[in-house]
């Protein structure tokens, strides 16, 4: 099962509902109107003797010379001074507050959710403040539907003729903790610079007038008896005719590193098998429903043209 987040924000730029595996995000403070040391070796138990201590003294302390020199003044020990990052990691750590005179525990202050990412120049940080919805979907781990077509002016696979854009289907198991049906989650990629993947939850409805919008609708259900997959063969079929422009590729991705590739042509289907030390060459189907029927479990599938 693959876990995400997606951070949806108006004032994000150019990003409006950022999706971001769960495992990429942290726990962070929010420190960027203060100004704080942190000091590294010193347990956090020493916060209100210290504090006290600083009580005492003629001056403040505002900088990290005076700070060592304060320090070892009243015999403690320390690794080092640095001032504090403006986002630091949520964690059990001694700091020292420059405007209130203070030392107090990193974990005593509120945090916020925070992700970094690479932009393709620059490194980003985003946080998950008020203005931001979240929503946490769990996700099915492999793709329910690859929306990626060859397209021989993009010299590659993308969704919708657009170039470097890709759009991947994922069925969603549950949504915000409970358990849904007949939900998926369309997972929008570029490879242009300053991109990052988007998300957007849909229902059946909404999934089919999104394909067909962008010329990729074919009626679809799960497999379970011969009779699906005599509806599946009959609309794979019916779509292929409909989108002229070459023989088309039907790909089942059976989760075990290897590919099928069928390739539809007018008056019958072939098969090759593609995968990790292994290629053969294409095998005619003699009966389609029997062939689909018996490998039932490979619902993801995707298309793609051959010019």
């Amino acid at each position: 099962m693959k876990n995400f987040q997606i951070w949806e924000n108006t004032y994000l730029d150019d990003v409006k509902c950022m999706l971001i595996p769960t495992n990429d995000i942290y726990k962070a403070v929010d420190m960027y109107n203060v100004s704080c040391m942190v000091i590294n070796g010193v347990n956090v138990d020493l916060a209100d003797k210290l504090t006290e201590a600083v009580k005492n003294l003629d001056e403040q302390i505002n900088d990290i010379t005076i700070m060592e020199e304060f320090l070892t003044k009243q015999g403690i020990e320390f690794s080092s001074v640095e001032w504090l990052p403006d986002l630091p990691v949520y964690q059990k750590l001694l700091y020292f507050d420059t405007h209130n005179q203070q030392f107090d525990d990193l974990l005593l202050c509120d945090y916020v959710s925070a992700y970094n990412w690479w932009n393709g120049s620059n490194h980003k940080t985003e946080t998950a403040h008020d203005s931001i919805t979240v929503t946490i979907v769990d996700t099915e781990d492999d793709p329910y539907l690859d929306l990626g077509k060859w397209n021989h002016k993009c010299n590659g696979f993308c969704t919708g003729g657009q170039q470097f854009y890709h759009e991947v289907v994922y069925k969603v198991i549950n949504l915000d903790s409970e358990k849904v049906e007949d939900t998926y989650l369309l997972r929008c990629s570029s490879q242009w610079q300053d991109s990052h993947p988007q998300g957007v939850v849909m229902s059946k409805d909404e999934l089919d007038a999104h394909l067909e919008k962008i010329g990729y609708k074919i009626e679809f259900r799960e497999i379970k008896t011969k009779k699906d997959a005599k509806f599946f063969v009959e609309n794979v079929k019916k779509f292929a005719e409909k989108n002229e422009g070459g023989d088309w590729v039907l790909n089942l991705f059976p989760g075990t590193g290897s590919v099928y590739s069928i390739i539809i042509h007018k008056d019958h289907w072939e098969c090759e098998i593609q995968g990790e030390g292994m290629s053969a060459a294409p095998e005619t189907i003699s009966n389609e429903i029997d062939w689909i029927y018996k490998r039932k479990k490979m619902v993801n599938w995707s298309f793609a043209t051959v010019y």
